[in-house]
């Protein structure tokens, strides 16, 4: 019974949030995604970071430095003094997945400069993987918040067509850059981008919420024309 109830509970929450994704302007789209599918990119973050530890622990073992690393994390970690870590190993995966944490905590701050710094920061070590994917969209979309849309959609641009990155970040990032796009009213371009993500080998989530919005984007244009 109470797996039930909970499933039940799971299914009206996303039908909910589906909803108010019809008419939501583009920063509540982002975050509403954001939740929607946090357990998948939570699963997925983690399930990534354990596999880059377990190599990063392999490789701490071949070197005195890495062995110094090693422990000056987790040094760092129980003393909750990492920004000292970060600074000093900025280039590592480690000092990475530190400055994407900084970046998360400004965004939700509001703190829209310091956040685009911490991911762009995060995206140079972290690399070409969902989480340097992941930091890659948070930069773009601050630049956004921030008033830097030309920059920030060119990011997002730029993530939609590496062919590095996995494919459910490539249309994670295309489905931003349509909203960010429609946000402007520039409806012809906006959906020229929808229909390159729906036609595209893309995962099925983006490609079911890019449908969403070319639809909400022909509503509207039917409502002008009336």
């Amino acid at each position: 019974m109470t797996t039930n109830h909970s499933n039940n509970s799971d299914k009206s929450s996303e039908q909910e949030i589906d909803e108010a994704l019809k008419t939501a302007d583009f920063s509540d789209r982002v975050w509403m995604f954001f939740f929607k599918y946090s357990r998948m990119l939570i699963y997925i973050g983690l399930v990534a970071l354990v596999m880059f530890i377990l190599a990063v622990l392999a490789a701490v073992g071949q070197t005195v430095l890495h062995k110094y690393m090693q422990s000056a994390y987790l040094q760092a970690l129980e003393t909750d003094n990492k920004e000292y870590f970060a600074q000093k190993y900025a280039s590592d995966p480690l000092g990475g997945t530190i400055f994407l944490e900084w970046g998360d905590k400004a965004y939700q701050q509001n703190d829209y400069k310091k956040a685009s710094d911490y991911y762009r920061r995060s995206v140079s070590s972290l690399g070409k993987n969902i989480l340097g994917g992941r930091a890659a969209i948070g930069e773009g979309v601050s630049l956004i918040k921030l008033g830097s849309r030309q920059k920030g959609e060119a990011i997002l641009a730029e993530i939609a067509e590496e062919k590095s990155y996995p494919l459910f970040i490539r249309g994670q990032a295309m489905y931003f850059l349509a909203s960010s796009i429609y946000e402007q009213q520039d409806t012809g371009r906006a959906k020229k981008v929808l229909n390159q993500l729906i036609n595209s080998n893309f995962s099925t989530s983006w490609k079911t919420a890019a449908k969403s919005l070319l639809q909400d984007i022909e509503m509207q244009n039917i409502a002008l024309a009336q």
